[in-house]
């Protein structure tokens, strides 16, 4: 390049020269991420639609369902039962 080419005289070698091969196959790989991208979106969407479904249900069935019962209170595990032979026999009830 010598200085008396002027800015046209570049450009115009510049466009006879052609693109870089890599360029080519831009198309697809933009494309592919494209839809990579979106596919990711939508299983993010899918995944956070489905927690707020779980936490809705959990909630509802929570606040649906009856007051707790309560244990009634255990006899003494050394006690007999009134049922037992011995106070059968001896008469005590």
């Amino acid at each position: 390049m010598s200085e008396s080419d002027g800015i046209d005289d570049i450009l115009e070698r510049l466009r006879g020269g052609g693109a870089d091969p890599r360029l080519e196959a831009m198309d697809e790989a933009v494309l592919a991420g494209l839809a990579a991208h979106r596919a990711r979106r939508a299983a993010r969407r899918g995944l956070a639609l489905s927690g707020v479904a779980a936490l809705g249900i959990g909630l509802a069935s929570s606040l649906a369902m009856p007051p707790r019962a309560s244990a009634e209170p255990v006899p003494l595990l050394m006690a007999a039962p009134a049922s037992a032979p011995s106070n059968l026999l001896l008469g005590v009830r």
